[in-house]
C-alpha cells in the first residue's frame, strides 16, 4: 500500500515510500519523538521526501490508530505509543516519562456521573536528575519551578 508519492527536485526523479517502510522509521516507538526525528531519518534514505508529507503521514498514521499525538503545552507535539499509560513531564528539562497508572477511567466516570470516551494525564515534576543537579548546586530538595 502506497503511502506517498514525491517528486524530488533535484533529481527529478519519482520516489514512492510503502506504508510498511514509513512505519519501520515510526515503529512502535518506544519513546516519544518530534517529527523532526522523524524527518532526519526517513530524510537519509528518500533524500526528496519534504517535512509536510512527514506530518502528513504521522497525522494519518494517528487518524488510523497506530500511533498517537502527545500535545504538550510548552513545545512541539510528540509521536507516542498508543499502549494506555499517562505521563511525568519535568518542569525544568522537559523530560518526559512514561507513569504506568491504574486506569482511572471509572473513578473520573463516578465522580463526574457521566461516561467520559477517554483521558490524558500528565503530570509536572522535577525528575531525579534535575533533583541531583539542583541539590549539587546548593538547592534545596523541594525547591519550586517558577512558572
Amino acid at each position: 500500500m502506497i503511502l506517498y508519492k514525491t517528486v524530488g527536485k533535484a533529481a527529478q526523479a519519482e520516489q514512492i515510500i510503502e506504508k510498511s517502510r514509513f512505519i519501520t522509521h515510526v515503529r512502535p516507538v518506544a519513546s516519544r519523538e518530534e517529527a523532526d526525528s522523524f524527518f532526519a531519518e526517513i530524510k537519509k534514505e528518500y533524500p526528496g521526501v519534504v517535512m509536510a508529507t512527514v506530518y502528513n503521514n504521522l497525522k494519518s498514521l494517528v487518524d488510523k490508530g497506530y500511533i498517537r499525538r502527545l500535545s504538550l503545552d510548552d513545545g512541539p507535539d510528540h509521536c507516542d505509543r498508543t499502549v494506555r499509560h499517562d505521563h511525568l513531564i519535568c518542569m525544568k528539562c522537559g523530560q518526559i516519562t512514561d507513569a504506568y497508572l491504574p486506569d482511572m477511567k471509572d473513578f473520573f466516570e463516578d465522580k463526574l456521573s457521566d461516561k467520559i470516551e477517554s483521558y490524558e494525564l500528565q503530570l509536572k515534576w522535577i525528575c531525579p536528575k534535575c533533583r541531583k543537579s539542583s541539590l549539587e548546586n546548593g538547592g534545596e530538595q523541594n525547591d519550586k519551578v517558577e512558572m
